[in-house]
């Protein structure tokens, strides 16, 4: 399978499920799953998330009543994903962790370590290093906890390898802890840090780097051409730019193809007007993105906004960011 960042391929060997598992989640959870990622892509009400959430308390209860731990505990992470990433409220979303570890922290069941690694990430999106660390240290100490040794393959889009070398793997890692890890260090660049500063020449051979772009709001977005969800965002990514431009808006892109020469054709083709870097890879690894798409939006001052936000969500942010001024 080809994975496009560590986080992902860690996430999913990490909740790997067996085949009677798979079924009952598939017959329990993934179609109110598929409401709720029907929900996200447009405007709905209230009532229609409330509903949809509501189902998930539902599955909860009969779970439980049946003694179908694992699926309670599946059902608890998906709602917690749901607040986290769709209705973008990762503390309602550790509410709802907080409450399943002292529901079931102490047992054994499979899908707990689910719950953990969710943890490490909400703090990690909310910039508490220390939170995420407290998760890890937690997670260790307990009977969940899944130490082994663990080949990870990448890649970098769709076609080419990225092969992550561990030469000190020991007998107590864990793949559940590695993935917890890369959410504690990213806590260093959640919104409110400062976006590290960094150089590039352009096709003319002129420096230039983020700090010369102070006094705009800019949005660092790391793309790759094969990844279906940022191409798909491209059309309204221009058209914002195009409407926000003159207002003190710029767009940095940071390619992630390694192939140069094919990402500045798809460049050229489509109309990517803004400033683009090629072949950059110190800040990638510097804030800790394996090979994924991902962007930041960065405030007039150099102060990261918000991370990953496209579509409408990106315009509203940038008209309160362009106002204050």
């Amino acid at each position: 399978m080809k994975l496009q960042c560590l986080a992902t391929a860690l996430l999913l060997a990490a909740l790997a499920l067996t085949p009677v598992a798979r079924a009952q989640y598939d017959a329990e959870l993934a179609p109110v799953l598929s409401r709720l990622q029907t929900l996200s892509h447009a405007t709905h009400s209230q009532a229609e998330w409330d509903q949809a959430l509501q189902a998930l308390d539902e599955i909860d209860a009969k779970a439980a009543a049946a003694g179908q731990l694992d699926l309670v505990v599946q059902s608890r992470a998906i709602k917690a994903m749901a607040l986290a990433d769709m209705k973008r409220d990762p503390r309602a979303a550790l509410r709802v962790i907080e409450d399943t570890k002292q529901r079931y922290g102490n047992q054994k069941v499979p899908s707990m370590k689910r719950i953990f690694i969710q943890e490490a990430d909400y703090y990690g999106r909310l910039g508490d290093e220390d939170g995420a660390r407290r998760a890890i240290a937690e997670f260790r100490k307990n009977p969940n906890f899944d130490p082994e040794q663990y080949p990870v393959e990448l890649y970098e889009g769709r076609d080419t390898p990225m092969l992550i070398t561990r030469p000190a793997a020991g007998a107590n890692d864990s793949i559940s802890v590695t993935a917890m890890e890369v959410a504690r260090e990213r806590a260093q660049f959640a919104p409110g840090s400062l976006f590290p500063d960094f150089q590039w020449q352009d096709a003319e051979g002129h420096a230039h780097s983020i700090r010369s772009l102070q006094g705009q709001v800019v949005l660092v977005d790391f793309w790759h051409q094969n990844w279906t969800p940022w191409s798909r965002a491209l059309a309204q990514l221009q058209r914002t730019y195009d409407s926000y431009h003159g207002r003190g808006f710029e767009i940095v892109g940071i390619a992630l193809d390694r192939n140069e020469t094919a990402a500045r054709a798809f460049a050229g083709q489509h109309r990517m007007t803004w400033p683009l870097v090629y072949g950059e890879t110190e800040l990638p690894r510097q804030l800790r993105l394996f090979g994924e798409v991902s962007n930041f939006l960065v405030d007039r001052n150099g102060v990261i906004i918000a991370r990953n936000v496209r579509g409408s969500d990106l315009a509203a942010l940038l008209q309160k960011a362009l106002s204050n001024h």
